[in-house]
């Protein structure tokens, strides 16, 4: 049985019985799982019994895991959030992106298609699979990476896991919206072959029924690379955020499967001082290039090196 699957059949809120103001304020805690790779397929697992609090680490750093080596997967986080609504039209509005839904029927296209040629930009809607604005949605606050990194302190198999994660209310403060690698093409080494993308959510939802397909999803801003080589003085690679030609943050929908690990980026600071009352989670928002730090671990580094 597929595990997000398994957490819509255990709400056992049916499309057409949907009440897209309901609330519920009670906490559902279930592990979802999903090897990297794959499509909609989830492997099977029980429900949690444990929080996504307690199993963050003390300073979210990566822990080490124990089990057999493997390229790397990644799962949603135990708990399933409530506060939010329930479907997808009335997400996107609380959220502040209302084309959430064309995104939506843009990423079911790409999963349909996953050799198409055609951009984003040029796919007309009508060739989308469509699904109702009433569409059950369900909301996370992180994700968990697990991937191979002998070089740091990893478990017997070298493997290491960390959270990404993307929450309006990081251990009751502020808001936290981690940054990530996501895979472009894995036969290019290097940020080549990778996305550098921010998430501003993660969700999934189920199509076709209560035994239909789930798909675990991240909305995601994107970063593209400034020039082709490194800056010459930190030999770090540079990044921007990619914009629209009104001027708008490039946004879109990703399947949780493409993403690899978080990624760290550095403001690259100009002449001017930064206010006194600067808080560093502004920091995404208030620069326009940032370096993409390699340096943050041994994984990142040799991830970025090739």
């Amino acid at each position: 049985m597929e595990v997000l699957r398994q957490v819509h059949r255990e709400l056992q809120v049916d499309q057409e019985d949907l009440d897209p103001d309901n609330n519920n304020e009670d906490s559902v805690e279930v592990p979802v799982s999903t090897a990297v790779g794959h499509s909609g397929a989830m492997e099977d697992s029980a429900l949690g019994e444990q929080t996504e609090q307690v199993l963050l680490p003390p300073e979210d750093e990566g822990i080490p895991v124990d089990g057999k080596q493997v390229v790397g997967f990644v799962y949603m986080a135990l708990t399933l959030q409530h506060g939010y609504p329930r479907t997808l039209l009335g997400l996107g509005q609380h959220m502040k992106y209302p084309s959430l839904v064309d995104h939506v029927w843009r990423f079911l296209y790409y999963q349909a298609h996953p050799n198409s040629d055609c951009s984003s930009t040029d796919l007309e809607l009508w060739e989308c699979p469509s699904i109702p604005n009433s569409q059950q949605v369900l909301v996370f606050h992180s994700a968990c990476t697990t991937f191979y990194s002998p070089s740091d302190i990893s478990g017997l198999g070298g493997m290491k896991s960390e959270h990404i994660c993307s929450c309006p209310r990081w251990r009751g403060k502020k808001e936290r919206r981690n940054c990530a690698f996501a895979q472009k093409d894995g036969s290019v080494p290097g940020i080549k072959g990778l996305f550098i993308v921010r998430v501003c959510f993660f969700f999934s939802f189920r199509i076709d029924g209560r035994r239909g397909t789930v798909y675990p999803c991240a909305f995601v801003e994107w970063f593209k690379l400034v020039g082709n080589e490194r800056d010459p003085v930190t030999g770090m690679w540079m990044v921007e955020p990619d914009l629209d030609s009104d001027g708008i943050r490039e946004v879109s929908v990703v399947h949780l499967d493409s993403l690899i690990r978080s990624a760290h980026l550095l403001a690259v600071f100009g002449d001017e001082f930064l206010p006194t009352d600067f808080h560093f989670l502004y920091t995404l928002d208030s620069f326009r290039v940032f370096y993409v730090n390699q340096f943050a671990d041994h994984h990142a580094n040799e991830l970025l090196m090739v």
